[in-house]
């Protein structure tokens, strides 16, 4: 991670930092980010967490058949353009926003991301998927989400989009916060690290082979087969568990929710912490989809319990009502 932009007030502001000298001919999304600016002393510490479009990240890639997908064109290739300079365009107008605040910004990929220690605030700039990578490093500053592309992307955890983050952060201190209760996960004791915003699947590493565990929670211990075991919270009982035929629930709500995939008859229900046991000899651990991977040995515990909660700038509550 490196520190590429300080942002201050000073006399020359306007020479190095207006709107104009940013949305420029840029390669990649990458490169929006490498512009440093040096103006004085910092005030508070802006880490941005941003995505690089798929195209870009092809782009790159040393795979003959990625690269021939690409030379042959076609409407997927077009549209994956599209979508690159659409964000493009959002992450420099991003920049140009803070670049009139007086923050000291540090960026990085959200491939490169592990940790937003030091920060004072976290802006991820992409969508959802952005947003929860971001939130697996994020302990106790708030996050401001912005979407790149709205018009492709729901992005529910984003408030701000290219369009509204100069008045987000010019207003930031009155706007409204929404408190998000997270998953905690240890394997035999020990912490994985990473805290689950959405949901905890647990299951074979091959999807369509059946998964054996035991699972102890609300004074029961039983033994099951099925597809695998999803744990979500409150935030994530309007996605996967949602389809799992799960109940959503408020925004605010601390508890637990979950079930064991693909059993019929099988309702999901609620806890405060679960502790499953590995009886699965090739199994995995998946926080938030493929945000966090983990291996689980045979006969290894997993406790799933609740972890420090995530604040959100903006009303989600309100926001998933207007979504409904």
């Amino acid at each position: 991670m490196a520190l590429l932009n300080r942002v201050r007030k000073g006399e020359k502001r306007g020479e190095k930092t207006g709107a104009a000298a940013v949305p420029g001919a840029l390669p990649d999304l990458r490169a929006v980010w490498l512009i440093a600016l040096d103006l004085g002393p910092p005030m508070r510490k802006i880490l941005v967490v941003y995505k690089r479009s798929a195209f870009e990240l092809y782009s790159e890639s040393p795979d003959p058949t990625v690269r021939a997908f690409l030379e042959k064109g076609g409407a997927e290739v077009e549209r994956m353009e599209r979508s690159h300079h659409i964000q493009k365009d959002a992450h420099a107008r991003v920049l140009a926003a803070l670049a009139r605040t007086d923050f000291e910004v540090t960026a990085v990929s959200r491939g490169e991301f592990r940790s937003a220690e030091g920060a004072d605030l976290v802006v991820t700039v992409g969508g959802d998927g952005t947003f929860l990578r971001a939130s697996h490093g994020v302990r106790d500053q708030p996050v401001v989400g912005v979407n790149t592309d709205p018009d492709a992307s729901v992005g529910f955890f984003c408030t701000a989009t290219a369009v509204n983050i100069a008045s987000v952060l010019d207003h930031l201190e009155g706007l409204p916060r929404t408190t998000l209760h997270r998953l905690e996960v240890s394997i035999d004791g020990t912490s994985v690290g990473a805290l689950a915003l959405n949901d905890v699947l647990y299951a074979h590493s091959n999807p369509a082979a059946v998964t054996r565990y035991r699972v102890a929670v609300n004074g029961t211990d039983r033994y099951r087969r099925s597809s695998g075991f999803l744990v979500a919270t409150a935030a994530g009982s309007t996605g996967w568990m949602y389809q799992e035929g799960g109940r959503v629930m408020p925004i605010a709500d601390p508890r637990i929710q979950y079930v064991s995939r693909s059993v019929r008859g099988e309702r999901p229900r609620f806890a405060k912490r679960i502790v499953l046991t590995s009886l699965t000899l090739e199994a995995q651990l998946f926080l938030d989809g493929i945000a966090t991977v983990e291996r689980i040995a045979l006969g290894s515990t997993v406790t799933v319990q609740g972890g420090t909660p995530l604040t959100v700038v903006g009303d989600l509550e309100t926001r998933r009502r207007a979504l409904e």
